[in-house]
């Protein structure tokens, strides 16, 4: 289970659209349609649990376990973190990204 070049496009994207001013159920909503391969199949997942009312932070979390790649798991992390405090999503996108 891979997601190579998956995972800096989504995040990419994900930043583009949250700097815009979409929130990040609308961002997604936006983002995840355009995936392809196993994490866009994992994130349409996500959306779907997200639409029934499922928080992000547990679908962040779930995501990380069903698809157990470090890069990715450091993001669903930091994403949680950034949601509790209250950080810009997108700066956090951006960096992990590039990292």
């Amino acid at each position: 289970m891979k997601i190579p070049g998956e995972l800096p496009d989504f995040l990419d994207l994900l930043a583009a659209a949250l700097a815009s001013g979409d929130g990040v159920y609308s961002a997604l909503k936006r983002v995840v349609p355009r995936l392809n391969g196993l994490l866009g199949d994992e994130l349409t997942t996500t959306l779907r649990a997200l639409e029934f009312g499922s928080s992000l932070e547990f679908e962040l979390t779930q995501l990380a376990k069903r698809l157990p790649q470090q890069q990715l798991m450091e993001t669903c992390n930091k994403l949680t973190l950034a949601i509790r405090r209250g950080t810009p999503l997108w700066r956090i996108l951006v960096e992990q990204a590039e990292a």
